[in-house]
């Protein structure tokens, strides 16, 4: 019996490679569709080619891996499989966990939470029964005609060192983007960040996010956050280590891996002797502990990434639900930039809940932190079945059309990149949280985002700026010491007495300033 896996916009989606390897082990003739990385969309000609590969497999089962933002693309691709093939469409994931419903008026199975077993047990019965299917299986609701079949959670799978590694770049997995399908067979040597979890679920439960949504669902399910053994995970590695010769860093994707400091103590004894490769991971402030992150910067971690999402307090406690004090998130900063590990702090902007005044406190915050540092900025993506969604349709704040998996913002999700397609309203927020980013003191920045001549011409300053060298991620390489940004910013600064005639008094101003500076020379 074969079986085809689509994720959608993830090439590393765990749960399709995981679930392939479960199905090869038990004689299935299984191949995989890695399609389109996000942020990027899909062409016409992508999408046909997506369709075209899978139908060609011509399999029994089209198992659909569906975040939000893919919502309406799942819908197409399903519409366009419907025409060619016969197969018995499921579709598992975050968006069909969380509207099943919606999500059964295209699919004809929807997997509701985790899918290791389920996608097992409905395969075996369709192989065993091709005349039909059995409607008994846990997790799974199905589409029985004119009713839906609604089968109860079964519980959390607590030992995680049951379920096998997956091989990224096995046999039968083909990626198809740039309107090109390819087969990465035997290219392991093109591997350099090995990408893994080491856990499931998140210790926290943050209102815009969708763990607290899965927390209510396996209520009385077993513990919520698990973790595999140190033993599995070294085994992990080093199997990493043999597949793919030119590796040279490890990516743990945990929500927090910064969790359980037995575990911790226990792993970085033994990574550092066993693997030693470079490790990239995510903390929360609240779980950046000076003595576990000494103990993982000796084991290997070179690259953080830490949420503190917003610099406001009430737009981190009252619509968030992240419980992290400015003094809490400035000391964990403080730690990471003592052992010199490199930082990124994600931010989320782009809140409807927000007002300027909450973006000054962010701007105040990240002027505060301890430098160099990179900056991810996130727009808000409003997702089904979390509070800060219910909480926004409710108080009107958004209407359905802006819930995520009908305005596909995860497409543009990556804010702050001076893109001139972007409003000048957000353009401007985007400027000032780089140039807070750069060192710019946040006084300068206040009175800038007050400024109405340095708003009005907001696309001349990121043209400006788009001139400039850039750094690693393709962002300005602003030097705040440099005398052309100097002059830029100052000017800008002067941009009302400009605009009202007293240049002379405005260029007096920067001359005595320039001459001030010990770097200044003519």
């Amino acid at each position: 019996m074969k079986i085809a896996l689509v994720s959608l916009g993830n090439y590393r989606c765990h749960a399709v490679h995981l679930f392939h390897i479960l199905l090869e082990r038990d004689g299935f003739d299984v191949r995989s569709f890695l399609f389109k990385a996000a942020p990027l969309r899909p062409t016409p000609q992508e999408i046909q080619l997506l369709v075209r590969s899978v139908t060609e497999h011509e399999p029994k089962l089209i198992g659909i891996s569906v975040l939000s933002t893919f919502y309406k693309l799942a819908c197409k691709v399903t519409g366009m499989l419907r025409e060619r093939s016969d197969a018995t469409i499921l579709w598992g994931g975050v968006h069909p966990t969380v509207r099943p419903e919606d999500c059964l008026k295209h699919a004809d199975v929807v997997c509701v939470g985790e899918g290791e077993g389920a996608i097992v047990e409905l395969a075996s019965a369709m192989r065993h029964n091709p005349q039909g299917t059995d409607h008994s299986i846990k997790n799974l609701w199905f589409n029985a005609g004119e009713e839906i079949v609604r089968n109860e959670i079964r519980p959390l799978l607590q030992d995680l060192d049951s379920l096998p590694i997956p091989y990224y770049l096995s046999d039968g997995k083909t990626f198809i983007d740039a309107n090109r399908s390819l087969d990465f067979q035997g290219r392991a040597d093109m591997v350099e960040t090995y990408d893994t979890m080491t856990s499931r679920g998140c210790p926290f439960a943050c209102d815009y996010c969708v763990n607290q949504f899965l927390r209510g669902l396996y209520r009385d399910k077993g513990p919520y956050v698990r973790r595999r053994s140190v033993s599995h995970v070294m085994e992990d590695l080093q199997l990493a280590r043999e597949r793919y010769p030119n590796l040279q860093n490890i990516a743990f994707s945990d929500d927090v891996f910064t969790f359980d400091e037995n575990w911790l103590a226990e792993f970085c004894e033994r990574y550092r002797r066993e693997v030693g490769l470079p490790i990239l991971c995510y903390a929360h402030p609240n779980m950046v502990k000076d003595s576990t992150m000494t103990r993982l910067k000796h084991a290997g971690l070179r690259y953080v990434i830490m949420g503190i999402q917003s610099g406001s307090s009430r737009i981190r406690e009252e619509f968030f639900g992240r419980h992290s004090s400015e003094k809490r998130i400035l000391e964990s900063a403080r730690t990471l930039k003592k052992l010199r590990l490199r930082v990124a702090y994600d931010f989320i902007g782009e809140n409807p809940f927000e007002t300027h005044e909450d973006k000054r406190e962010t701007i105040k915050l990240i002027a505060q932190l301890p430098h160099p540092l990179q900056l991810n900025l996130f727009s808000l993506g409003m997702f089904p079945g979390t509070r800060l969604t219910e909480r926004a349709l409710r108080e009107g704040v958004i209407r359905l059309e802006d819930v995520e998996c009908m305005s596909e913002k995860g497409y543009e999700l990556f804010g702050g990149s001076l893109n001139l397609a972007r409003q000048d309203s957000l353009l401007l927020w985007d400027v000032l949280y780089f140039l807070a980013k750069r060192g710019v003191p946040a006084r300068m920045l206040l009175r800038l985002s007050r400024n109405r001549f340095f708003a009005r011409h907001i696309r001349v300053v990121t043209r400006m700026m788009r001139y400039l060298p850039v750094d690693y991620y393709g962002f300005p390489a602003l030097a705040v010491d440099s005398r052309l940004n100097f002059l830029v910013w100052r000017l800008f600064a002067y941009g009302r007495m400009f605009a009202r005639g007293n240049w002379r008094f405005c260029l007096k101003k920067i001359k005595l300033r320039l001459l001030r500076r010990p770097d200044f020379h003519l």
